[in-house]
């Protein structure tokens, strides 16, 4: 049985051989929201109906080649963010929490760039485990995702 909620996210792509951080299925969702809801409001934000993310997530797990075009993108937004909340070892490790969220600190206190970049070089510098690559190219494709949606698409 294929499984991709709750399983670990090294194990998943190893699974898929592909070579890529991101998993088949999260990109292929990502690319419908992409080419179906970027004029949409609070994607991320916005409910699907429960019974049918439910269901898509059932199929999913089974099928993650299952043709997405008529899914209603907020269930999509749902399954995104149900995929990345049920991760068994976050993105960000948790080793990296406490750092993470004294740059942002940081970052509010005092609106230099360079201070800020400095910063982040710290944590790059030293990556806390072998993931960290993986990371840093997921973190980057999902920034670009994100620099082309409107704000309203994600609030």
């Amino acid at each position: 049985k294929t499984r991709i909620f709750g399983k670990d996210l090294q194990e998943l792509l190893r699974k898929e051989g592909r070579g890529s951080c991101i998993p088949v299925v999260i990109e292929r969702i990502i690319n419908q929201i992409i080419e179906r809801g970027l004029q949409a409001e609070g994607i991320f934000r916005v409910e699907g109906g429960a019974t049918s993310v439910q269901e898509l997530r059932k199929t999913l797990d089974r099928n993650p080649q299952h043709v997405l075009t008529s899914v209603d993108v907020y269930e999509l937004g749902q399954i995104v963010k149900q995929f990345f909340r049920e991760l068994p070892n976050p993105l960000i490790p948790f080793e990296m929490y406490n750092r993470l969220i004294s740059i942002q600190r940081e970052m509010t206190a005092v609106a230099s760039a360079s201070a800020s970049a400095s910063s982040m070089q710290g944590i790059t510098s030293s990556p806390v485990d072998s993931n960290y690559s993986d990371l840093a190219d997921f973190l980057e494709k999902i920034r670009l995702f994100l620099k082309d949606l409107p704000y309203s698409a994600l609030i």
